[in-house]
């Protein structure tokens, strides 16, 4: 975000940083070149972003009293 001039438009002073998304899960860069917008108000800046995040299921065989069974356990998988 910058300040702009009122007169002329042209931007005053050095641009600041509205938001940093530093975690891998939620990136502008996820998004397809093609589908990136932004939008922008008086007071909100809108823009599309991707979001990924997955699961890993692990698999136990037990055996009890000579038979087999298969337990599942589900994990969130989460970029960081």
């Amino acid at each position: 975000m910058q300040t702009l001039d009122p007169d002329t438009l042209r931007p005053l002073g050095e641009p600041t940083a509205v938001h940093h998304f530093h975690s891998a899960r939620r990136s502008l860069a996820r998004v397809l070149s093609n589908q990136q917008e932004i939008a922008i108000g008086s007071d909100r800046l809108v823009f599309n972003m991707a979001e990924t995040t997955g699961s890993v299921w692990l698999l136990r065989l037990q055996v009890a009293n000579g038979q087999q069974r298969v337990a599942s356990h589900r994990t969130e998988c989460v970029s960081a």
